[in-house]
């Protein structure tokens, strides 16, 4: 009787064994990648692109919509989506770049600012300049385009050399704009015609003319003005805008 009671309780334990489920099993969450969107506008200053640049899960639909500012129109996209639609639906399998592309819609309208005047800095040098407002140097993605309120003052100017044996200038340090009492230096630009040189030797009897940029307020371009000129103080040479 002692040994079948023995066999049963053996069989049982067995059995139980056979039907239980382990207990260390652990089932962990799966996580969705995520990719970033990196958005530019070319060139700056054009236009706008929403959505901002930030991170999205993966296969997550993004529409980019592209907004051109005054002066401008879209183009076309390059990089991860291209053509000319807009908006566009970028699909987020990867990191993401992509460029907004703008263009002029006209060429920009140029004001005279002066007509040329002929300031007599000593008896032996002079120079003419005449002076003009623009809202973009160049035509196309690689134009300057001035900062978000302001436009390029651009300065023609000439610069005769009578009876020293040489003179030395540096354009971009030796000119100044003063508008309205506000001084302004040289902004460095790549697109004009025939912009003077960072250094400048002219000998006696000679010439050397070319053009600088100068960045302005934009309100700068519907004011008329009264232009003036005077010598610095450090051989500098100060070219006056008087609101009129």
């Amino acid at each position: 009787m002692k040994r079948v009671l023995l066999f049963v309780l053996i069989l049982v334990s067995m059995l139980l064994s056979a039907c239980s489920i382990p207990v260390n099993t652990i089932h962990e969450p799966t996580s969705t990648p995520l990719y970033a969107l990196n958005v530019n506008v070319s060139p700056s200053g054009a236009g706008t692109v929403s959505p901002l640049n930030g991170e999205y899960e993966s296969g997550q639909q993004v529409f980019l919509n592209a907004t051109a500012l005054n002066g401008y129109t879209f183009d076309y996209w390059d990089g991860a989506v291209s053509g000319s639609s807009n908006p566009v639906i970028i699909t987020m399998n990867s990191d993401k770049f992509t460029t907004a592309h703008f263009r002029a819609t006209t060429i920009p309208t140029t004001t005279v600012a002066s007509a040329s005047v002929t300031p007599v800095n000593s008896a032996k040098i002079s120079f003419t300049y005449s002076g003009s407002f623009t809202n973009q140097i160049g035509i196309g993605d690689f134009s300057d385009i001035p900062r978000l309120g302001y436009s390029y003052l651009v300065l023609n100017i000439s610069i005769n050399n009578q009876g020293y044996t040489s003179v030395d200038l540096y354009p971009g340090i030796d000119f100044y704009v003063v508008i309205n009492g506000v001084k302004y230096s040289q902004t460095l630009v790549t697109n004009l015609a025939n912009e003077l040189p960072a250094f400048v030797i002219i000998l006696d009897g000679g010439t050397v003319s070319g053009e600088l940029a100068f960045e302005v307020p934009v309100r700068s371009i519907s004011s008329n003005y009264q232009v003036t000129y005077e010598q610095g103080t450090t051989g500098t040479y100060n070219i006056i805008y008087l609101q009129r």
